[in-house]
């Protein structure tokens, strides 16, 4: 069995539905507009540009959707250096403020592990993820995930998926600790139009 976060998440909180999508193959071919804002931000920082003409593919019909995400890529672009800044600050173990050295930053890693079943050890389960962005420091790793949200979300949803990516990375790197975790929240707003 290969299952993602979301795939377990479905599983745990309603086995029909999990049946339905995953067994049968009946689901919904609608995506929420929130999932497809969510993905072009998501495509916007993994190519490092708040041009997402190319994800988008529409460039004579410019939406207000691709304007909105456009510039939430745009003001994560303009932060970085201080958003970065705050993710290598570190606490010693005195509680002083130090800097890790960054060594890699990769975005979108696929990561997967493998877990024995309960029932049969000889069975593996299989778990995949994808991290939004994987820091590699001289101290360990660094696991952001990035958030898209019109309001401040709820932290303590996000810790199970957090939990499992970190689980996995383990598996993928045994040498690594993950030394620190975080979410990045990319604020929704709204856009108003102005003539001309």
């Amino acid at each position: 069995m290969k299952l993602s976060h979301s795939k377990l998440q479905l599983l745990l909180k309603d086995p029909m539905s999990y049946h339905l999508k995953y067994d049968l193959g009946i689901s919904q071919i609608e995506t929420k507009p929130a999932l497809r804002l969510g993905s072009a931000v998501h495509w916007g920082l993994e190519h490092g540009t708040d041009c997402l003409d190319e994800y988008y593919g529409n460039a004579d019909n410019y939406t207000d959707e691709q304007g909105l995400a456009e510039a939430m890529v745009s003001a994560y672009i303009n932060n970085k250096d201080e958003i970065f800044d705050l993710i290598l600050t570190s606490l010693d173990e005195k509680g002083s403020a130090v800097k890790l050295k960054m060594l890699n930053e990769q975005h979108e890693v696929f990561i997967n592990s493998k877990l024995p079943s309960f029932k049969d050890p000889e069975h593996l389960h299989e778990f995949i993820g994808i991290a939004d962005l994987l820091i590699e420091t001289d101290k360990g790793l660094i696991l952001i995930d990035y958030k898209t949200s019109s309001t401040e979300p709820s932290w303590d949803g996000y810790l199970e998926q957090i939990y499992r990516y970190i689980f996995m990375l383990k598996h993928v790197y045994p040498d690594k600790p993950v030394c620190k975790i975080g979410i990045v929240n990319l604020r929704k707003t709204r856009m108003r139009k102005k003539t001309n």
